[in-house]
């Protein structure tokens, strides 16, 4: 996790290796949030520092945690060769987590509007079940929740996130990664720390709003 104790001057990420490609995943990602709260700029108001809409530090997050399958990154960066396979598991756990939030969501929209709770724990686990292609134990039906619709911000984050990385990828290229301006263009986003909303950061790269087309794209490859 990455703790934005005092934006910007005390900023903790905290990672817990195990070994394996998920120690890149954790550590990219919580690197992403550890770089936009480190670079926001230290003038401006608290709330606009850290109270703003999470939707905006997840992409960040999952723009940094994306490099880990970027094949272009993987062979060019970290000398990776036969990558096929890893990016095609990785395709498909992002599809899976991606419909599990959906899936989240649908079920607290009903959780929160409940008149009685009897129902409850049958409704998370068929919706979760028929999402992933697995039984889900009712058991967690109210452990398995989010404060705050936390997973509407996490599913508008991974749409913003393919948005935020075609813009860096039409101006600076596909190995934008390696390109000082992408860096430049970053650091810019970052100094604004909590003052956009998801719909001014798609706004900002040339979106006309969060499209999920670029995120479909992605997970299919093209």
């Amino acid at each position: 996790f990455c703790a934005p104790i005092r934006v910007p001057d005390e900023v903790m990420l905290v990672i817990m290796p195990k070994g394996g490609a998920d120690d890149f995943r954790a550590l990219f990602h919580e690197a992403g949030h550890a770089l936009h709260y480190a670079l926001t700029d230290p003038d401006l108001p608290f709330a606009l520092q850290l109270l703003g809409d999470s939707s905006v530090t997840e992409t960040y997050a999952f723009l940094m945690d994306h490099l880990t399958h970027n094949e272009r990154w993987l062979r060019g960066v970290l000398g990776a060769e036969a990558v096929e396979e890893f990016l095609a598991q990785s395709r498909f756990h992002k599809l899976w987590y991606l419909r599990r939030y959906a899936a989240k969501l649908l079920y607290e929209l009903e959780l929160h509007q409940a008149p009685a709770w009897e129902a409850l724990p049958d409704r998370y686990a068929r919706g979760l079940s028929e999402a992933l292609g697995v039984r889900v134990s009712p058991v967690n039906y109210l452990a398995d929740v989010d404060d705050g619709y936390y997973a509407a911000r996490y599913l508008r984050a991974w749409m913003l996130q393919a948005h935020v990385a075609a813009w860096l990828e039409a101006d600076c290229g596909v190995e934008w990664f390696l390109r000082p301006a992408a860096g430049a263009r970053l650091r810019a986003l970052w100094r604004q720390g909590d003052s956009l909303s998801g719909e001014e950061l798609a706004a900002h790269v040339g979106a006309t709003g969060i499209d999920p087309e670029p995120l479909l794209r992605e997970l299919v490859g093209a």
